[in-house]
């Protein structure tokens, strides 16, 4: 046991640095990003929105759950949809919050190789699906759409997110006879603020249990598998690149927390193709997120999605394998390194980054007390359900969905607990329905007076 817990120790002292970095560089994105410019880029059903689509995706901060609304958004804008495909293949695989982890633990190669590829995988993706006939429901789109996590400066009355934190109007004001736009968010302290409870907060949260599951089943991976594992039973070839197919496509995690799970995989013996092709397939793809995709754009574009984002993940794994054959030695030498001494900067950084994450666990899954609930004054039943609701973005996904259900009344949606209550003139059946066009499961808990 002892050894377990030092395994995961290290693992979580060798990314801890870079990862605070990571979430620095999400909150700066999220203070920069124009989404009005996103959604002029897309509208056209050519190359060019292809391409844009995927290079906007590959520095965005958003897992394959958050990355869901936000698509179904662009979607619904005007986006086409080899532009709305690129975006769900590119986004997903990595971030800027991931990119810098990917530096610090596979090295400068890697940091290039791994969104380069999300780049070009989102091209041909795109490309793959752009002309496919495929009834779209959209109903389903719309609501998906509501979950949308891209500022949004369209001011348009139809655009489903004026409640949205990020999407404060523009307005105009007339001082000394000049007319001056301000922006989504105040100058000064409020830019700060923004930055810090994004970042810190609502970024952190998000990807938390994502990141420290991907850290200790790192950290069992080094303490129950013996070393070259994977080269006895042939997990370097092509059976070890089908195996983290079956494994990453269901699977749900961060394209951050992949990321130690695929460096104790490839310090197993794992070939640096196999592990890469984990590194796709595990942050693109869960079984909710194509349960969606599939429910809102169709079976068919959903096939041709997944069988070519597997057959790049396959094509780039040996690209890989044949340009860096000794990748596992160089990170190898990293780790060593690592292990040797580490300097004062990087020690202050992580004491930073546990800080951060231990407040996040306290946001999550710190202990509440039961408050009774009140009578409703209109007599209306308060109505109380589970949602299997994984995030921030999940949990704005289904608030701007049941906000827009006509009689639904003192509407609360929160993470802890999965817990959704409301009242109001509305059926049980229409906010059921609601919530399973999401692409979530649902379970009735009660009713209270």
């Amino acid at each position: 046991m002892v050894s377990l817990l030092k395994a995961i120790y290290q693992m979580y002292l060798e990314i801890a640095p870079y990862l605070f970095i990571g979430l620095t560089f999400a909150g700066l994105m999220h203070i920069l990003l124009k989404g009005d410019f996103i959604y002029k880029q897309l509208g056209k059903k050519n190359f060019w929105s292809i391409l844009k689509a995927a290079l906007f995706g590959v520095p965005l901060p958003l897992c394959s759950c958050g990355v869901i609304p936000t698509a179904m958004h662009l979607r619904r804008k005007g986006a086409s949809k080899g532009a709305t495909i690129s975006f769900l293949t590119s986004t997903p695989q990595t971030g800027i919050d991931s990119i810098i982890p990917t530096i610090g633990m596979l090295g400068w190669f890697m940091g290039i190789y791994r969104p380069l590829t999300a780049l070009i995988m989102g091209i041909i993706t795109g490309a793959a699906t752009n002309n496919i006939k495929e009834e779209e429901k959209l109903d389903k789109i719309k609501e998906c759409a509501s979950g949308c996590c891209i500022k949004c400066e369209c001011n348009d009355p139809a655009c489903p997110h004026p409640s949205h934190p990020w999407n404060r109007p523009v307005v105009k004001v007339k001082e000394h006879g000049h007319n001056h736009d301000h922006g989504h968010a105040p100058k000064g302290k409020g830019w700060l603020s923004s930055f810090i409870s994004y970042a810190y907060g609502d970024f952190i949260d998000d990807i938390s249990t994502q990141l420290t599951v991907g850290i200790i089943i790192a950290g069992l991976i080094t303490w129950l598998i013996p070393e070259g594992f994977f080269l006895k039973y042939g997990g370097d070839g092509f059976l070890g690149m089908l195996f983290m197919i079956v494994v990453g496509l269901p699977m749900y995690v961060c394209a951050t927390g992949s990321i130690p799970i695929a460096v104790s995989l490839m310090m197993k013996g794992i070939s640096p193709g196999a592990a890469f092709v984990f590194l796709v397939v595990g942050p693109a793809t869960n079984a909710a997120s194509l349960t969606v995709i599939a429910g809102s754009l169709g079976k068919k574009i959903t096939i041709v999605y997944v069988s070519v984002l597997t057959a790049c993940a396959l094509g780039f794994g040996y690209l890989l394998n044949f340009l860096k054959p000794h990748l596992v030695e160089e990170i190898r030498m990293n780790h060593g390194q690592h292990e040797m001494g580490r300097s004062i900067i990087l020690d202050v950084i992580t004491v930073l980054f546990t800080v951060v994450l231990l407040l996040s666990f306290w946001r999550k899954y710190r202990p509440r007390r039961k408050v009774a609930i009140k009578e409703i004054k209109t007599g209306d039943l308060m109505r109380r359900f589970i949602v299997n609701m994984h995030c921030n973005h999940c949990v704005k996904a289904v608030k701007s969905a049941l906000e827009e259900l006509p009689g639904v009344e003192n509407l609360k949606v929160e993470l802890e607990g999965n817990l959704v209550e409301l009242t109001g003139a509305v059926t049980d059946e229409s906010v059921i329905t609601t919530i399973k066009n999401l692409g979530y499961e649902i379970e009735k808990t009660g009713e209270n007076k």
